[in-house]
């Protein structure tokens, strides 16, 4: 948590961590747009947000949102520490893939060869993860399906690493129960953003990154 402020400053320090935390969010959007367009699968928590969408037969950005609500209904229980800018901003991140999914479109993933596809579902892995590391490394609050991983972190003696790959099979299966579709793309980032958001958390707190 951080400490008090007076209300200057604490709207100063608002505006900054809001601006720092929808860049982080930006960057997952744009590496969740580049695993959808692979069409081999996205993240987990790309499958449960469709999941969700199919589910409650809603938009892409509104079932977003629904997913995170639920979610973070889930957190106020869990840990409410980890409640904070950072939480509410992510309940856009349908929107920001959407967004991402616009930015890259002049590539035409979708038409290319599968063993391009293929080296854009490892790059969109590994920028999701950098992009969740980094927001999550700002100590702003953690979006509230990100912040599963975050509470079983805190709760047990399992590496951060670890705690992800627990959790993300687990969105993984709810998602997929829901409707959500899948692909060896989900596998990958299962395997790949934990690690790569482990080494970002890491590399910002050795370089004070804040």
């Amino acid at each position: 948590m951080k400490t008090s402020c007076d209300r200057n400053t604490c709207e100063k320090h608002l505006l900054k961590a809001s601006f720092k935390i929808m860049f982080g969010l930006f960057i997952i959007g744009i590496g969740s747009a580049m695993m959808l367009k692979a069409g081999m699968g996205s993240t987990p928590q790309a499958t449960i947000i469709e999941g969700t969408t199919k589910f409650f037969n809603l938009d892409y950005t509104m079932g977003g949102l629904i997913a995170n609500i639920i979610f973070f209904v889930i957190l106020i229980f869990l840990d409410r520490d980890l409640i904070s800018v950072g939480t509410v901003l992510p309940l856009f991140m349908g929107f920001l893939i959407e967004v991402g999914t616009y930015i890259i479109q002049p590539l035409y993933i979708e038409n290319m060869d599968i063993v391009y596809k293929f080296i854009f579902l490892v790059l969109g892995s590994i920028i999701t993860g950098i992009g969740t590391g980094y927001y999550v490394g700002l100590d702003d609050g953690v979006g509230a399906i990100d912040a599963i991983g975050i509470v079983l972190y805190r709760k047990t003696k399992l590496s951060l690493q670890s705690s992800r790959w627990i959790t993300d099979i687990l969105i993984f299966i709810i998602g997929v129960l829901l409707g959500g579709t899948w692909g060896i793309g989900t596998l990958v980032s299962i395997v790949l953003v934990g690690p790569v958001m482990q080494r970002t958390i890491k590399f910002m707190k050795k370089h004070e990154i804040n």
